[in-house]
């Protein structure tokens, strides 16, 4: 994602706020599509979109798209 260094160097953002170092099981809701590279969305900086959307979902490799709201942005969806 070629925001990434952006988010994670220039902003200091933590890895855990898109992604779940233990993975995402079943009862979260989780799938192959939406939950690949372990994203899980911590619910206290990502929110759902102006649709209700937070998901992720992987279109190919090292490409993908994001439909939620962060630092006051919706992207519905933001793909990269």
């Amino acid at each position: 994602f070629k925001e990434h260094n952006r988010h994670i160097v220039s902003a200091q953002s933590s890895c855990s706020v898109c992604h779940d170092p233990h993975g995402v099981n079943a009862a979260q809701g989780a799938t192959t599509i939406n939950n690949s590279r372990l994203i899980n969305f911590d619910r206290a900086f990502v929110t759902p979109d102006s649709f209700g959307q937070l998901r992720y979902e992987r279109t190919g490799m090292y490409s993908g798209r994001c439909y939620l709201t962060c630092h006051g942005k919706n992207h519905s969806p933001l793909s990269y």
